[in-house]
């Protein structure tokens, strides 16, 4: 039987070697640490971002802000009280120096013996001198049968007296016959303003009057004048009065200085009491979840207790037990009782996601290795609850703020020489009516807060959420 055989002809080429392909399955991101992977999401939310930034300012403002903007918030000028923004208002220079004093002619009775049912009204009703805000000085010919007169004031164009009665109030009510001259000083600002007035007899008051205008300029005192301007001023010169780009407070302290060094002590609050509860809490609710059993059973019944009590009835009782109303323990006072009520909801917290951390397998490897409880419960269980720690710490901050604020309202935030926020805010109610950017400022400042805040932690949560990164 014979076999066939071909042959085969080979070439070099058919003896390369053979590229190798691996298919392999490729990583499709980077390996990176939990922290640094929460840093590239938490970037990605622009309202978190923007939110940081917002916070960032605000501890600037607050901390930085005061060498900057040298100005000490408790200086008083009793001259430029409840004024609004301004960046340096022209004034003219007055003489403060002398008393006022009652004007009269004796040439007339100061209350006359009879009624005159047809009293009329002065021949003479006018502006002596220029109308400032120090002071408005009127002058006018006494009535014959007068017994006291009326002088209305309006700031409305009122050109009868049915006018200027509806637009206007009663400023000065005479009491004497033969008084010729009144100064206006209540609440004067830099507009025009229309003048009555109407003489009265015993039992008749006139139904004729005087009408004169006054065009008002912002005046400045002689002695405050020196302090305002570095240069020797005179009577009658015009000088460019401080900057106060937010205007003053019923003293004449600057709002922008309060607000920085108010802005501490909330932030201050704000900040340091949510640290020092959440860090008690999470002690505290990190133990009693990794013990279990009867420990943790008696630990949750003191929680509950304390949770359960009233929380503005124990604020009030340890910020007076502990000298809140004054001043210089006001701050640690209002501290201490925030503190002491606000910790076992970040107790709960922890100790439901130490339930959970506890059964891991690298947790009972620990345990085998002969850990101690501490060790276990600051290397394992803590630092896996850090993000749900760290969320609600920037959550608690406007809470404690808002709370702050909320303390002030009812007399219990701090008090001087300290202020917040909050006390800002409750000083601003009492002359919202005259003075609205006493109170809009520092509650602008309060919003703010809050807000960037809670964004921030929103921005947190999902960042520190592991669910949210199989989304992506």
């Amino acid at each position: 039987m014979s076999v066939e055989t071909t042959k085969t002809q080979f070439s070099p080429s058919d003896f390369t070697a053979a590229s190798r392909k691996d298919s392999l399955q490729q990583l499709s991101r980077p390996s990176l640490s939990y922290w640094e992977d929460v840093w590239i999401r938490f970037k990605k939310n622009r309202q978190a971002t923007v939110s940081l930034c917002v916070v960032v300012f605000l501890l600037a403002f607050s901390f930085l802000g005061p060498f900057i903007w040298i100005v000490e918030p408790s200086q008083q000028n009793l001259n430029r009280i409840s004024e609004g923004p301004s960046l340096g208002r022209m004034a003219l220079v007055v003489d403060e120096s002398s008393d006022e004093q009652t004007i009269e002619d004796p040439s007339f009775l100061y209350l006359p013996e009879h009624d005159n049912p047809n009293i009329g009204a002065p021949e003479k009703f006018e502006i002596i001198g220029t109308p400032s805000t120090l002071g408005v000085e009127i002058h006018w010919t006494p009535v014959e049968g007068a017994a006291g007169y009326l002088i209305y004031r309006s700031e409305k164009v009122s050109e009868n007296l049915e006018a200027i009665s509806d637009n206007g109030v009663v400023i000065k009510e005479i009491t004497s016959g033969n008084e010729i001259g009144f100064v206006d000083r209540f609440d004067i600002q830099p507009r025009n303003y229309w003048y009555a007035i109407v003489a009265k007899s015993i039992d008749t008051t006139s139904t004729q009057y005087k009408i004169v205008s006054a065009k008002v300029v912002r005046a400045i005192g002689i002695e405050a004048a020196q302090t305002e301007s570095k240069n020797l001023v005179k009577v009658g010169e015009m000088i460019k009065m401080s900057v106060h780009p937010l205007g003053t407070d019923y003293l004449g302290r600057d709002m922008l200085a309060r607000l920085m060094y108010g802005g501490r002590i909330s932030l201050i609050i704000g900040i340091f009491v949510p640290l020092i509860y959440i860090l008690f809490g999470t002690l505290y609710g990190g133990l009693s979840g990794y013990l279990g059993g009867r420990v943790d059973n008696i630990m949750m019944r003191i929680c509950d207790i304390v949770a359960t009590m009233p929380y503005l009835l124990v604020v009030i009782i340890l910020y007076i037990l502990l000298g809140g109303h004054v001043g210089a323990r006001s701050v640690f006072a209002l501290m201490v009782a925030m503190t002491s009520t606000f910790w076992p909801g970040t107790a709960r917290l922890i100790r439901g996601q130490v339930l959970q951390i506890r059964e891991e397998g690298y947790v009972q490897a620990s345990k085998l290795l002969g850990s101690s409880t501490i060790f276990i419960i600051l290397r394992h269980m803590i630092p896996n609850t850090m993000g749900l720690i760290l969320v609600n710490l920037t959550f608690a901050v406007p809470t404690s703020i808002f709370s702050e604020a909320f303390l002030a309202f009812i007399g219990m935030g701090v008090k001087p020489p300290f202020a917040s926020w909050g006390t800002l805010c409750e000083e601003g109610v009492k002359t919202m009516s005259s003075s609205p950017h006493e109170l809009f400022w520092p509650a602008v400042f309060i919003c703010v807060t809050t807000l960037a805040f809670n964004l921030l932690g929103d921005g947190l949560r999902d960042a520190t959420d592991s669910k949210m990164r199989s989304r992506e």
